[in-house]
């Protein structure tokens, strides 16, 4: 009996252990999955803090423009850049702009990258939606992305709030950290009219970001020359609001310019994600659920009409 009893505790507990193999693939596959949140963390910081630093100077510029009424330089200017009837750059140009965001990935290697493959980041959250779909990453890893995309952008922004008052005075910082608020109707139908071109302008975003950089590879054409399909042409046609501006494609980024205006306006309060919160009108909501559902639909349609080779 008790040999039986003891050779039950050998084979149970055998079964518990793991192979080497096993082990070995869990770790490899924790270190990957750290080493792409940090490298999500650092590239989403340093791109927020790049797309902000070029609005205000591309606010600043029309400002200048404005005050000393240079009409001709404003239309030229106009001719080449999105500009609203508010006299602002489209945010969908500065914080979507393809030369910035492929500048990015091609600039940038991820360290858990699988071997044999060249991984990089495009620091974009509807353009890693988009990614998941088509399998470059996994369910898992987006819903790690989400928040540290998120968080990442909202403390860059705040740093930013602190480095650019501080080095470029107030008028600056307002410039480059203005909160983009849309201007609709607050009727129902309206708001979903806007969700509807949220996710149409999304989806051709995601489509276009991904897609011409591997038609132009093929073609042997700069990569350069990709923006003057994208950022100007796209952000002149699909409209979100009555202002005629564009969707900014990014909802974390629009989040991260709402939660520092706030904040300045609540500076001793501790509890400062329930503050972000307050007060932010719901039908603005559309503009931050848009992005995410268009990059769903981009990656669907990516998924059956330009899917990925299997050696990925």
């Amino acid at each position: 009996m008790n040999q039986r009893r003891s050779s039950k505790r050998l084979s149970s507990s055998s079964v518990a252990l793991k192979s080497p193999e096993s082990i070995n693939a869990n770790i490899v596959e924790n270190n990957r999955f750290r080493n792409l949140l940090m490298d999500e963390f650092r590239t989403t910081f340093c791109y927020t803090v790049l797309a902000c630093m070029t609005r205000g100077i591309f606010a600043l510029l029309l400002q200048t423009i404005h005050k000393k009424k240079l009409h001709s330089l404003k239309w030229c200017i106009s001719f080449f850049f999105p500009i609203n009837s508010d006299n602002k750059i489209s945010p969908g140009f500065i914080f979507g702009s393809t030369w910035l965001l492929l500048g990015w990935k091609y600039s940038y290697s991820s360290r858990g990258a699988r071997p044999g493959a060249r991984k990089t980041i495009l620091p974009n959250l509807p353009v890693r939606v988009s990614e998941t779909i088509l399998g470059r990453i996994t369910f898992r890893d987006l819903a790690a992305i989400l928040p540290v995309h998120f968080s990442s952008a909202t403390l860059a922004m705040a740093f930013l709030n602190k480095f650019l008052f501080l080095f470029f005075g107030i008028e600056f910082t307002q410039m480059a950290l203005e909160p983009i608020i849309y201007e609709h109707s607050q009727h129902y139908w309206w708001i979903i009219i806007a969700l509807l071109m949220e996710i149409l302008s999304n989806a051709v975003f995601c489509v276009s970001t991904l897609v011409l950089q591997e038609l132009f590879s093929l073609n042997s054409i700069p990569l350069v020359f990709i923006p003057f399909f994208t950022d100007n042409r796209l952000t002149r046609m699909l409209q979100v609001d009555s202002l005629g501006a564009t969707s900014a494609y990014a909802p974390n980024l629009l989040y991260g310019l709402y939660w520092v205006g706030n904040q300045n306006q609540h500076k001793n309060s501790f509890f400062f994600f329930q503050d972000a919160t307050n007060n932010y009108p719901w039908s603005q909501s559309c503009h931050s659920i848009g992005p995410l559902l268009g990059g769903l639909l981009g990656g669907f349609i990516m998924k059956n009409f330009f899917p990925d080779q299997d050696s990925f």
